[in-house]
Order: structure tokens, then C-alpha cells, then sequence
């Protein structure tokens, strides 16, 4: 067994296992608790501060907590936060 990783990256098939039970949902549950209510918290304080929607500043509260650019392709959501890169400004590649 391994223990649950600090940081990780997980796939829609552990996602999934948060609403429907599997052999291994509590494994998944156990990966899930506490950071998605920090997380929801930090997306819907940032959600009130900027008047974004719920939805865009969950994508936006995962990319500051990972201390990651957040790209996106809807620019208001990109004017709206400092580490968001709207997808019109990045450079096409050549070739």
C-alpha cells in the first residue's frame, strides 16, 4: 500500500469514485478530504472579490494554489485575475 501522496495528479476515474461507489471509493475520498473545501473556499472568497462565477474561479483558485499560469480561452476570467494568460496573447506556432 502506498501512503496518500501531498500533491498529486489524479485522472476522472478516482474523480468519478467521489460520486459513485466503487471498490475503491474510500481510497478516493480519503485523496479528496479537506483540500476540495479549502479549496472551494479560497474559489468562492476570489468568486466574490472579482465577480467571477463560482465555476471560473475554482480553475482560477486551483492555478494560484499550484502557483501555476492559468490559460484560458475566456478573456474575462483572463483581465480578471493577475496569473491568468487569455489564449489570444499566446504566439501561434510557426510552421
Amino acid at each position: 500500500m502506498s501512503a496518500i501522496p501531498l500533491r498529486c495528479v489524479v485522472d476522472a476515474s478516482v474523480g468519478i469514485q467521489l460520486f459513485l461507489v466503487e471498490s475503491h471509493s474510500e481510497q478516493a475520498h480519503g485523496l479528496f478530504d479537506g483540500l476540495t473545501a479549502d479549496l472551494m473556499e479560497a474559489a468562492l472568497t476570489l468568486a466574490a472579490q472579482t465577480g467571477l462565477t463560482a465555476y471560473d474561479a475554482c480553475y482560477a483558485a486551483l492555478a494560484r494554489r499550484l502557483n501555476l499560469p492559468l490559460v484560458t480561452a475566456h478573456e474575462p476570467l483572463a483581465k480578471a485575475i493577475s496569473w491568468a494568460i487569455w489564449l489570444g496573447d499566446l504566439e501561434a506556432p510557426k510552421g
